[in-house]
Order: C-alpha cells, then sequence, then structure tokens
C-alpha cells in the first residue's frame, strides 16, 4: 500500500518532471526501485544526460537526504530539491480557506555541492539533511542543466 510520503515524493518528482519539459528537456520518471535516481533527463537534441534525484519538503528549513549523498557524486547526478509553502489553515475549521494556494521553489544543485554540505544532525533528527538556507543561491537556476537544444534558447527560468 502506498504511503501519503509516498505520495508527496511522487508529487515533487512529477513537479519537477514538468518544469523540465516547460524548460525544453525530456524528462522521463523512472522506477522507484533505482537507488538515487527518480528522472532521467536529456536534452532535447540528446547530447546531454542527467540523473536527477528529487527531494521535496513542504513547510520545512532542511532536506532529508540518504547516505550515499555524502559520496555519490558526478557531473551528470543532479539534486533537485523541491520546497513546497503550503498555506496557512483557518485556525477554527482546520481546513483551507478558497483563496489559499501553493507556493514552489525548485532548488537545481550538483551532486558534488550536495555531498560537501550534507550533514548528520545527531541526537535530535536522525538520518543525514542539508538545509534550505544552504542551497538557497541556487534557487530556478536551471542553468546546471545547460542548454535544452530547443532552438538552441537557454532554458527559462522559473518564476515560482
Amino acid at each position: 500500500m502506498t504511503t501519503a510520503r509516498q505520495i508527496q515524493g511522487m508529487r515533487g518528482v512529477y513537479l519537477v518532471a514538468a518544469e523540465l519539459a516547460r524548460q525544453g528537456f525530456i524528462a522521463s520518471p523512472i522506477s522507484r526501485s533505482a537507488r538515487g535516481a527518480d528522472l532521467l533527463v536529456t536534452s532535447n537534441d540528446c547530447k546531454r544526460a542527467f540523473t536527477v534525484e528529487v527531494k521535496k519538503v513542504s513547510n520545512a528549513n532542511y532536506f532529508q537526504l540518504a547516505p550515499h549523498a555524502k559520496s555519490m557524486t558526478a557531473r551528470s547526478y543532479v539534486y533537485v530539491f523541491v520546497h513546497i509553502k503550503e498555506s496557512k489553515r483557518d485556525n477554527r475549521s482546520k481546513r483551507k480557506t478558497k483563496s489559499e494556494g501553493i507556493e514552489i521553489s525548485y532548488y537545481p544543485v550538483t551532486s558534488r555541492f550536495v555531498a560537501k554540505n550534507v550533514h548528520y544532525p545527531g541526537e535530535y533528527r536522525t538520518g543525514w539533511s542539508i538545509w534550505r538556507n544552504k542551497i538557497e543561491k541556487f534557487k530556478n537556476k536551471w542553468n546546471i542543466f545547460g542548454r535544452s537544444g530547443a532552438n538552441g534558447k537557454s532554458p527559462r527560468v522559473s518564476r515560482h
């Protein structure tokens, strides 16, 4: 049975795939059993290929990572962190109001940068993680993938 956490993870994968397609790339989700890979991405001219690991979080200041984040690096291995800022709920009804929405931010980051900046917080939280403020400078920096190959134009920067 699929858990809520898995559903939220899939949400992040499909949001990133849609954004990469909007930028002119070919993005294909892959089997959930592949370690460290959620998407296979190629430029439209098929001259560059990437393995993308997607990490999604809502209303938190850090992203949780697997232990391989410390050692698994390659020029073609990229993380895309997705921060989904959910609107505040109405305290009286505990439901979202109609005027509320979400804000989605994308952080494409090289695996080398992640490996150098991942940490194990210890007592208060288990597992490896990276702080969102550490990757803030990468917000919407889709140029990490280079040109899409579509008409020789650089990918557009997302306005999320």
